[in-house]
């Protein structure tokens, strides 16, 4: 079995619904096919609680301000939360759904779920 390079690219159902997707495909990633060893894949929560004890994650936003960029990512985690609501969507051939949540406060949780599936595809 060949061993292929995956570029996993975090992403999210508003992200796959609005065009940022797609523009990717139109851009970059069109040239994927000229390079056998390599592979993409756009990783999208499916809304999935995460049952887990998340008080050490936020615990760890909770103040956070990188002032350099104008980020605030307390503020920014709360209100991803609040404005993620998945509807049913239908994933392409090139997206993986995971049971995860789909905002940036659970990236972490998602980042994880994404190299569980790449490694079990390596095996």
């Amino acid at each position: 079995m060949e061993m292929k390079t995956l570029i996993a690219i975090t992403s999210c159902v508003r992200d796959a619904q609005n065009g940022s997707n797609q523009a990717m495909r139109d851009t970059f990633l069109k040239d994927i096919g000229k390079y056998p060893g390599l592979e993409y894949r756009f990783f999208i929560g499916d809304g999935t609680p995460t049952g887990e004890n998340e008080n050490h994650i936020r615990a760890g936003v909770k103040g956070c301000v990188d002032h350099n960029r104008g980020i605030d990512y307390d503020a920014k985690c709360s209100e991803s939360e609040q404005n993620t609501k998945i509807s049913s969507y239908a994933p392409k051939s090139d997206e993986v759904m995971l049971s995860v949540p789909d905002d940036y406060f659970h990236l972490v949780y998602k980042v994880r779920e994404m190299h569980q599936w790449a490694q079990a595809r390596s095996t």
